[in-house]
């Protein structure tokens, strides 16, 4: 079994208050954690299916503006189902900063 690794995340179109973590092992894919941030997020993605959810890599500093983020996203990594979270996060992903923004597929 692999080390766990601790992710920030953000709701594309949220304000940093709503920022919330998600422990993963390293040896599992990206498609793992999109079902563990969909059961996360039951009641936000109720009636979406978890292969519905974009995952992009980020590193955004966590503030308290309570405004919702929108960051432009065409320059960050959209993170593949098939990849491994170790491949993504080779190293331990700072703290205080938002790791992975999701999005709705299309939105």
């Amino acid at each position: 079994m692999s080390a766990p690794v601790l992710l920030m995340c953000l709701v594309y179109d949220q304000p940093f208050a709503r920022v919330f973590d998600i422990e993963n092992e390293r040896g599992k894919h990206v498609s793992a954690l999109k079902w563990l941030i969909k059961a996360a997020k039951q009641n936000e993605f109720d009636h979406i299916d978890a292969n519905i959810l974009d995952f992009y890599q980020a590193e955004i500093p966590i503030t308290d503006d309570e405004t919702p983020q929108n960051p432009d996203l065409s320059n960050n990594t959209k993170l593949q189902g098939g990849k491994k979270v170790s491949t993504v996060f080779q190293v331990d992903p700072r703290e205080g900063v938002v790791h992975i923004i999701i999005k709705v597929s299309g939105k």
